[in-house]
């Protein structure tokens, strides 16, 4: 639990309560109750090696209370919800259930007045943000933490925002630390994990948007072509180049070598002349317990005096001691190491509009790798959602995954 709240979980309205009994996987919503997915543990129990929590629950779609508007949020119809791996993890006790899921796209039905003028959003208008619970028909939602979907994005595209386009804007821009500068057009960029969602946000991010000077990723060779079409200068494969066994300075070596290589046959501009495999920012978005731990060999990559490790998971526990302390005393450089950073995201208006803005420009674009339909399940008593978690899971989704066709884009 401490794990999943340090990695995703960011402030908002507590997930719905849940009714065990109310199961309506054929059924229909009343006045008073709504079709959410919610996580329940498996009838028959897995075989093989249990990896993640999630792979011994089954998401299905259940009966729950539908909420209600307030103040200073929005009633939003969600369209389609995005899937993140803290989502698949986030296994509470047997006796409190929960609903799945916190990004969301969807449809504003209510706002109050004061509300919709002080936010700009009204009745009618479609947006995204990150709200918990979200893989519901309704939620209520933070209208400071919620923006406009351009004309130029699919609902599946939107829903693939929160989370990770968010965590990889506070990594890229410091959004939530004082003592680290943000990427700019001097920045040499290292994205561990630049194929999953979150590491290619932040490369549209650190070559589009930051303008940085160089942005290199890890990822497997088969998704060069993607990484370099998202912004990726160079990329290091992981099956050629053994991070964890290469002396450093004979790693160092290795990643010049690549970039020369690499930069020289793009017809884009040469590998920096000073670039010696040393980085200003290494944005890690793999290391984990259930993964290889990166952060010993991207310490040894920093820039003497200047470089930064920014991650957004952690493979041993004291790190994430030191993380959740950071997090809950606001002083990251007193607790965290030196030039070491371990963050949630934290969303706010600011943020989502420029989101919005860079998206309606064309230099952001959510790249969704598998769509699982909620209606299906819905509308099968033996049907369920688990196509979702599993390919979340799978660690081979090379984009967002996204559960669609929750309700009306209209």
């Amino acid at each position: 639990l401490a794990q999943a709240r340090l990695r995703g979980t960011t402030p908002g309205p507590s997930p719905p309560s849940l009714d065990p009994s109310a199961s309506m996987a054929c059924g229909s919503s009343s006045a008073d109750t709504m079709r959410g997915a919610v996580l329940r543990a498996k009838a028959q129990k897995p075989e093989g090696k249990v990896l993640y929590p999630g792979q011994k629950y089954d998401l299905i779609v259940s009966s729950i209370p539908k909420p209600r508007c307030v103040a200073g949020k929005a009633l939003v119809r969600v369209v389609a919800a995005g899937v993140n791996p803290v989502d698949c993890k986030l296994i509470l006790p047997s006796w409190i259930q929960h609903a799945f899921g916190r990004d969301y796209c969807g449809v504003v039905e209510e706002i109050t007045e004061e509300t919709s003028a002080k936010r700009g959003i009204k009745v009618g208008d479609t947006v995204m943000g990150m709200s918990s619970g979200s893989c519901c028909e309704y939620i209520v939602a933070d209208t400071e933490t919620m923006t406009k979907v351009p004309d130029n994005m699919t609902p599946e595209q939107a829903a693939g925002m929160g989370v990770a386009y968010m965590t990889s804007y506070d990594a890229i821009f410091a959004g939530t630390t004082v003592g680290r500068p943000p990427v700019g057009e001097n920045t040499r960029v290292l994205i561990i994990g630049g194929s999953g969602g979150t590491g290619l946000a932040a490369l549209q991010l650190a070559r589009r948007c930051a303008c940085a000077r160089l942005v290199a990723t890890v990822c497997s060779g088969r998704n060069e072509q993607l990484v370099k079409q998202e912004g990726a200068d160079v990329v290091f494969d992981y099956t050629k180049i053994d991070f964890a066994a290469t002396p450093a300075e004979e790693l160092k070596r290795i990643m010049t070598e690549e970039a020369v290589k690499q930069m020289g046959t793009e017809e884009k501009r040469p590998a920096p002349d000073d670039f010696r495999g040393e980085f200003d920012l290494v944005y890690d978005c793999v290391s984990s317990m259930e993964d290889h731990d990166y952060r010993p060999v991207a310490n040894q990559l920093l820039a003497p005096g200047a470089g930064h490790y920014v991650a957004i998971n952690a493979a041993r526990p004291a790190f994430w001691m030191q993380g959740l302390l950071a997090r809950a005393t606001g002083l990251g450089s007193w607790v965290l190491p030196s030039r070491e950073d371990l963050f949630l995201p934290a969303p706010n208006r600011e943020k989502v509009d420029n989101m919005s803005k860079w998206f309606g420009e064309g230099k952001l674009r959510v790249n969704v790798d598998t769509v699982v339909d909620f209606q299906k399940a819905a509308s099968d008593a033996n049907a369920n959602l688990n196509e979702a978690i599993d390919r979340q899971l799978s660690r081979r989704a090379t984009g967002k995954v996204v559960i669609g066709n929750i309700g009306s884009p209209k």
